[in-house]
């Protein structure tokens, strides 16, 4: 009877693995991009700008930009128009006889571009303003190409009483293999981009705690 049982969990034990190799098989794989995103700091008292800005440029692709929170907007220049292909959509953020300024509040996205994406994000202040809060967000850039999905980027963003900041959690690319597009299921980057945050997050406060 025990080495029936025994039998059965190996034969369990096998099943599970046969079931799950596959997918890890199958996982795409990735690469890390020397550049192709910029960011750059924010001082309420020192900047021209309004907000944080930060560019992708994923060249020949469209680039699909969303925020992981609702605490924030992307503010677009006029000279975005020639790449944002949702810029007519887009509610107006200023207007006079030179140029049209356009924002793009969590309702809008996602935003798409082609080619590349300059754009600030800014804090919705109806309730909190810079000087009055610390909010944390994640911009989530993903390129795809002939409807494969090419690569991704992730900016953490960070506000508080002086601006904000920002850094460059990952900035990935799908190589292509035998001369075609990997197939990137979007469910799976979805996790794949989750779990990096979260890896991110780990990161940061085990290096808060040895710095303290």
């Amino acid at each position: 009877m025990k080495a029936k049982k025994a039998i059965s969990r190996v034969l369990a034990a096998a099943v599970v693995s046969a079931a799950l190799f596959p997918l890890s098989a199958c996982s795409p794989t990735e690469a890390d991009r020397a550049d192709g995103v910029y960011v750059s700091e924010y001082f309420t008292s020192m900047s021209s700008a309004i907000g944080i800005r930060i560019s992708f440029d994923f060249e020949g692709c469209t680039i699909t930009l969303t925020t992981q929170s609702d605490k924030g907007y992307f503010y677009l220049d006029q000279f975005q128009e020639e790449y944002c292909t949702d810029w007519d959509n887009l509610p107006i953020h200023s207007q006079n006889e030179w140029a049209t300024k356009k924002r793009a509040y969590p309702e809008n996205m996602p935003v798409h571009f082609e080619n590349q994406a300059n754009i600030q994000w800014v804090l919705i202040d109806d309730e909190d303003p810079w000087w009055n809060t610390v909010v944390e967000d994640y911009i989530i850039a993903v390129a795809e190409k002939e409807g494969y999905i090419t690569g991704y980027a992730v900016v953490h963003i960070i506000t508080g009483n002086y601006g904000g900041i920002s850094a460059i959690v990952a900035n990935k690319e799908f190589p292509m293999k035998n001369g075609k597009y990997q197939d990137v299921d979007r469910e799976w980057l979805d996790g794949r981009i989750q779990t990096l945050i979260t890896e991110y997050e780990t990161a940061e406060e085990e290096s808060g705690e040895q710095a303290s």
